[in-house]
């Protein structure tokens, strides 16, 4: 188990987890190569606006309807690839090229039912080889543009802007490593190009 992971409070954990207890594992981001710093340099980045994924909402939408993520802080979740990553995200035995993004919007819920506050973006991207081999080289991050007000003392403030190679993140890593190709991916019952493909092969057989 990494000593970043033991670092993370419980509290951020079941706060917006990407894994949980349950999930902890030893990647840590941030473990590529020397030149790589080890926090993010600007203090106040966790104010900037979203630089990986941020055109989502133009990509592929995995899931046919949302569906509960309990280890993305317990919230209703919908999942976007951008086109390089599209045919690796539906095909377990292909590789995840370089620049392959998949974000994951998220709601907040009450009794496993969505409420109207946004939670958390979360973002992983395909970095070069060598960029964190202790991860398979993928960036994380997590946006929240509008925290909550309940949350805001939790989370820091207004609005929460974590990534790699912050420590903030590396509990992301940790629960991803428990995954192949560090993706969790849909659920089979929600998945959108299962849906299409056997709409496809029922309207072929008619």
């Amino acid at each position: 188990m990494s000593r970043l992971w033991k670092a993370i409070p419980a509290l951020l954990l079941a706060a917006c987890s990407c894994g949980g207890a349950e999930g902890a594992g030893k990647g840590t981001n941030g473990g590529g190569g020397d030149d790589m710093p080890k926090t993010t340099a600007d203090p106040d980045a966790r104010y900037a606006a979203l630089e990986a994924g941020a055109e989502y909402a133009s990509w592929q939408k995995m899931n046919t309807e949302p569906f509960f993520s309990k280890t993305h802080g317990k919230r209703m979740v919908d999942v976007y690839v951008n086109d390089i990553a599209l045919e690796a995200f539906k095909d377990d035995e292909k590789p995840f090229p370089v620049g392959s993004v998949v974000v994951k919007t998220s709601w907040e819920t009450k009794d496993k039912v969505a409420t109207d506050v946004a939670g958390p973006i979360f973002v992983m991207e395909k970095k070069q080889q060598g960029y964190d081999p202790g991860n398979e080289d993928w960036w994380y991050a997590l946006h929240w543009e509008q925290v909550p007000p309940e949350w805001r003392q939790r989370m820091g403030g207004t609005q929460t802007y974590w990534r790699s190679p912050s420590q903030k993140v590396g509990y992301c890593g940790g629960c991803h490593e428990n995954f192949d190709r560090f993706i969790g991916g849909v659920p089979a019952e929600f998945q959108s190009w299962g849906a299409k493909e056997a709409a496809d092969g029922a309207g072929d057989a008619k």
